[in-house]
């Protein structure tokens, strides 16, 4: 279900439906979801992996709509401030033990 909202909102983001505020927590509440019931270290990666290129996707997409002038500056360096947490994030899981 969590997985649906998550796609539904990164949508609604494209379209001009949903904010960066909006879509932000709930894909880092996915990968969080997902981290937690993992049982292997790939797994493990696989959950924040896919949560980074989310984000990346909506920061290449924050970017467009600034050029357009459709969101402010805030929103695109928000979005890469949200992307920088997530690599972090993916390192530290990607160097744990297990």
């Amino acid at each position: 279900m969590i997985e649906q909202l998550v796609t539904e909102m990164v949508e609604d983001f494209k379209s001009g439906n949903a904010k960066l505020t909006d879509v932000q927590p709930w894909s880092q509440r996915l990968a969080e979801l997902k981290l937690r019931t993992a049982t292997t270290k790939a797994e493990r990666i696989a959950a924040v992996q896919s949560h980074v290129e989310r984000l990346k996707s909506i920061e290449k997409m924050t970017e467009a709509l600034y050029r357009a002038r459709e969101v402010q500056l805030g929103d695109v360096l928000a979005a890469k401030v949200h992307l920088t947490e997530a690599e972090l994030w993916l390192t530290e899981v990607a160097g744990s033990a297990q």
